[in-house]
């Protein structure tokens, strides 16, 4: 039975899903050993700001335990197999979600077999945090088909990707297709590469995550989407509904059928540098939720306590701390204080946007500095970010979505505090800001998967006496870096686009500064820098910029009032578009 099974699998050679037919499930053969199976310490139990690291105490699983009752796997037994005694035939057939599910060991899908040549199969891996491949189909020893999971609750969403190679040869050309992508463009056909790190390089040269791969195409292939899958979120949906009395109430998995009816592959080549080498391929650099914490608790020192304080905006649907960063000059009279305006910003409502995290990392490590202009913003005002929105998504290695399966940049009016609790504690905080001090400024980060630069979304502002001045921060931001463009900027208000925070923000709280910052996952095409892919580096420079740019908004008149008659000058009757799309 198990050889019948590996002839009509003999393709498939990584499944992050399904039970690998690899194994022959006797005691000594488990592929998963559900002894081996720990959960999350409960709520009361967990290091702050850690909630997602359950390795230091072994807990054992509790499928009623938070956040795992939102699994509704109904065919799922934590029952342990008594020693010596087979697993079940039909345990590989059990299906359901595996949601936030930790094991202390985790064996490869695939077994590389005993050949006289050695097995040359790639060893493919996923399970851990932010990777989100779904399946691997070998078609050579040196050609792979690769499917992405769909985000959590979804039939689509699939652009990034994240994931391990293991058994690779040196010198040899490997050919890695990802087939199940939906949008009909992107980064990749002007130019873009995969992210790549070797473990040996690192190891050998220092060299961490590059650029590389060739002979790559973005294209649309001949696979149809299927019609629908509302199974995925089925379980979340329904286990939600009957404990929410919200108005909100999702109706069904979000649908990515705006795209058209076929999906779009990524195929690229690469050359692996060594044998035996571990390699991490991705499509941009990733910033997990646990890089995320370590950054805040190193900037959240004793140190710098008089400058930044660490506050939990909310609890996100899985139970993990959404933080928010409060920035000023905590010495200044409290008086003094009172009076600050402030600036609310935040990031990765997007969890695959991962560069979105490196601009804002870059922008909270200018506001705690010692630079002259970031004492000058701390001592004028009061900022508030939420560097990361959507944690949960950021975990399972979703592109667009939360647990909900709906993208919360799109739950912005009246948003639940059951099915969308970050969207509406973020308003909630906004809105009680409000009754302490106006709010000069609100920008959300993003990645943009086809443009170029770093560039702004604004809202064009109707009114005679405000015309044009939405335009101001943005020109003022491209004649401080080349690595921004102003003519890539939008400032239409289109009615796709009312539930989005810039637009709700705008709307809600009057707001003539109300943006969305996009940053390429490409790089620039103008400038010093044109042609060159975005690092790290680069991208913690536009946030640095960002911020000094404001202080020439607040601080330099002069330049605002030559901006603002240049702009008044382009455009008389204002108008939403500096570009001529968006």
């Amino acid at each position: 039975m198990q050889s019948e099974q590996i002839n009509r699998y003999s393709s498939v050679v990584y499944d992050s899903v399904e039970m690998s037919a690899y194994y022959d499930n006797s005691i000594n053969d488990l592929y998963i050993d559900e002894r081996e199976l720990i959960e999350l310490p409960a709520p009361h139990q967990q290091g702050e700001g850690q909630i997602n690291e359950p390795y230091q105490k072994r807990y054992y699983f509790n499928p009623m335990n938070l956040p795992y009752n939102l699994e509704q796997s109904q065919n799922y037994s934590a029952k342990q197999i008594p020693v010596g005694e087979k697993a079940s035939g039909s345990m590989g057939d059990k299906k359901g979600p595996r949601l936030n599910r930790y094991y202390e060991t985790l064996k490869p899908y695939y077994k590389l077999k005993d050949l006289p040549d050695g097995d040359k199969t790639l060893v493919f891996e996923s399970r851990f945090e932010s990777a989100n491949l779904r399946k691997a189909v070998k078609i050579s020893d040196y050609e792979y088909d690769l499917y992405l999971k769909n985000d959590y609750g979804t039939n689509g969403f699939t652009q990034w990707y994240f994931f391990r190679v293991q058994n690779t040869r040196k010198d040899k050309v490997y050919r890695f297709n990802i087939v199940n992508l939906m949008k009909p463009d992107s980064n990749y056909n002007q130019g873009m590469k995969p992210l790549i790190y070797s473990v040996k390089e690192a190891e050998l040269n220092k060299v961490g995550w590059s650029r590389d791969g060739f002979n790559i195409a973005y294209y649309q292939s001949a696979r149809k989407k299927r019609a629908g899958n509302a199974a995925g979120s089925a379980g979340v949906l329904g286990s939600l509904a009957s404990a929410s009395t919200a108005s909100s109430m999702p109706t069904g998995p979000a649908n990515c059928s705006g795209y058209g009816p076929l999906y779009y592959a990524l195929s690229f080549e690469i050359t692996f540098a060594h044998d035996d080498d571990t390699v991490f391929l991705a499509h941009c650099y990733p910033f997990t939720y646990s890089d995320q914490c370590e950054f805040i608790r190193k900037v959240c020192t004793f140190q710098n306590k008089d400058k930044i304080r660490k506050t939990v905006l909310c609890k996100s649907l899985a139970g993990n701390d959404v933080d928010m960063l409060i920035v000023t000059n905590f010495l200044s009279d409290p008086v003094d204080i009172a009076v600050r305006k402030s600036i609310i910003l935040s990031s990765r409502v997007h969890p695959g946007e991962s560069n979105a995290s490196f601009v804002m990392n870059g922008v909270i490590d200018f506001l705690v500095s010692d630079d002259d202009q970031a004492q000058f913003l701390r001592n004028t005002f009061v900022f508030k970010v939420v560097p990361m929105l959507n944690p949960d998504g950021v975990i399972v290695g979703n592109y667009r979505c939360s647990l909900m399966g709906q993208d919360l940049n799109r739950q912005w009016i009246g948003s639940s505090s059951k099915f969308y609790p970050i969207n509406y504690h973020t308003k909630l905080m906004m809105k009680r800001t409000l009754e302490s001090r106006d709010i000069f400024f609100f920008c959300d980060f993003h990645g943009h998967s086809t443009g170029r630069n770093v560039f702004m979304f604004g809202n064009n502002q109707t009114k005679p006496q405000e015309r044009n001045k939405e335009k101001i921060f943005p020109l003022l931001f491209s004649e401080n870096v080349d690595m921004f463009g102003f003519e890539d900027c939008s400032f239409a208000v289109q009615k796709s686009r009312d539930s989005t925070a810039r637009i709700v923000m705008w709307r809600e709280f009057q707001l003539v500064n109300s943006f969305t910052l996009e940053a390429s996952f490409l790089g620039p095409n103008k400038g010093v820098h044109a042609g060159l892919h975005f690092n790290p580096t680069m991208l913690q420079i536009m946030g640095r910029v960002f911020c000094k740019t404001l202080v020439d908004y607040v601080d330099n008149q002069e330049r605002v009032n030559r901006v603002f008659a240049e702009l008044k000058n382009r455009f008389p009757q204002g108008g939403g578009c500096v570009r001529a799309s968006n």
